[in-house]
Parts: structure tokens; sequence; C-alpha cells
């Protein structure tokens, strides 16, 4: 049995396919300052209890240059997380204005053994068990043909037995297994 589903994407949505691509990206980051931050408050107490080590400290070109490079990496990292969200929205934006067929109406195809897909100006089918995996949210379903490309199935335009049935074929296939987001 196949479904055939058609869908237009708006900003949110494939803002949202972003943001779930990207969540394990912004997981790692955070990590990195959680790892940062206490070592980085560490230095500083050793600085501060120690008259022997700020003086060593102040008194060596090479460790005051080693500061500055640390203190900008995190101001950066800080500034990259800080400005993922506005990226992410600016670049889903574009991608909608800028793509032909982005904003057209996209036919999804739930047939046994592929995921098809048909746009204004292209059609194409995967194999279910080609599939690099699937992820979704509150808002949609991201299909992953590779860990970067995707394509955005956006929930509220699929009737429950639709989404149902997508999310049986995607875990029957042996596609791994989605990463649920609230």
């Amino acid at each position: 049995m196949s479904e055939q589903v058609s869908v237009t994407l708006d900003e949110d949505d494939l803002y949202a396919g972003f943001r779930l691509l990207g969540q394990r990206n912004q997981k790692q980051a955070r990590s990195f300052l959680l790892q940062v931050v206490p070592l980085a408050l560490l230095i500083v107490l050793l600085l501060l209890a120690f008259p022997g080590a700020r003086f060593a400290f102040l008194g060596s070109p090479l460790l005051a240059a080693l500061l500055g490079v640390a203190i900008l990496l995190f101001v950066i990292v800080l500034a990259l997380i800080v400005a993922t969200r506005p990226l992410l929205r600016r670049n889903a934006r574009l991608t909608l204005r800028n793509h032909p067929g982005m904003s057209d109406p996209i036919t999804h195809t739930i047939a046994p053994d592929t995921f098809g897909i048909r746009t204004v100006f292209s059609e194409a089918a995967y194999p279910w068990n080609r599939l690099h995996g699937w992820r979704e949210d509150e808002r949609i379903v991201l299909v992953l043909l590779t860990r970067q490309l995707f394509y955005v199935v956006p929930k509220r335009q699929l009737q429950p037995q639709q989404l149902e049935l997508l999310r049986e074929r995607l875990q029957g296939a042996g596609t791994a297994s989605p990463e649920v987001h609230p």
C-alpha cells in the first residue's frame, strides 16, 4: 500500500529541520564550554591563591599570549552558540526564496519499498533501508538521506494514519532509531 502526501514547506518547517540536524553539534559546543569554564575558573583560583604563580604568569609573555588566544577562542565559540538560531532562521528563509521548487508543493510517496519525493523540478525514490536515519520533533519528521542531506515532512500536513505509516516504514527499514526532540 502506498500513500501520497502533498506538502508545502514554510520557513518554520525548514528552520525546524536545520535545528534538528544541528542539535548534535550544539550539544558538542555546550559540552566544550562546560569543560572549558571550570578549567578557566581553576586557573584563576590558582592565580589568586598563589602570589608566585601570579608573578610567573604575569611575567611571561608566552603565557600572556596564550591567555589572549584562549580568551579569543572562548568568545568565538560563545558567539557562534548565540548566533546559531538567527543564522539557521536566515538560512531557511534564503533557501526557500532562492532554490527553485522549495516553496512549491512537494509530493512524498510512502511506498512499501521506497520513500519518494516529487517536486516541480525533480523526482526521486529512495529505498527505506538506504536512508541514513530520521528524527522528529513536535513540528516535523526529518528524513535523512545522509548525515547532512535531508527532507522535511511537516506533520501538520499529514493525516494521523499517514504519519504512523511513515514512522512504521522508517522503523521497519532498519534506519537508525529516531531522535525525538520535544
